[in-house]
């Protein structure tokens, strides 16, 4: 019996630690950072976490708006550095992403246009996005 309960409170343990882990990393390369400083000789890759599908949407979007972001791509594994690869966590870009659909949203006439990314309506997962402190 008490082996039993060890076993639920390990199987509860590993579910949290799950649920807590990205579901999926997106991926682009930096053009503008490759080649030089820590990436000299490099490709500098930008990984950003995500929990879920809304959020994947919102960081794409944030990735594609920017000229210096290319090869935007989804992962359920984070990449690696290697010798031709540098790998840099932008965790912060979560937030940058959220209040870039944000402002996006409050500077357009007709809003509505933006509050639906990939299909997704992305509004209240912005906003939640935008409020996190932790980075």
């Amino acid at each position: 019996m008490e082996k039993n309960l060890e076993r639920l409170q390990k199987i509860e343990q590993l579910n949290a630690k799950y649920e807590s882990l990205p579901k999926e990393w997106v991926n682009s390369t930096d053009t503008f950072m490759s080649g030089w400083g820590k990436s000299s000789h490099k490709t500098n890759r930008c990984t950003v976490p995500s929990y879920d599908y809304k959020e994947t949407a919102i960081i794409k979007h944030y990735m594609e708006s920017r000229s210096d972001q290319n090869r935007i791509m989804t992962s359920i594994h984070k990449p690696q550095s290697n010798n031709r690869r540098l790998v840099s966590d932008l965790v912060e870009w979560r937030v940058t992403a959220a209040n870039y659909v944000l402002d996006s949203v409050a500077t357009m006439n007709d809003g509505k246009d933006l509050l639906y990314i990939d299909g997704f309506d992305v509004l209240e997962t912005a906003r939640r996005m935008a409020k996190e402190t932790e980075i």
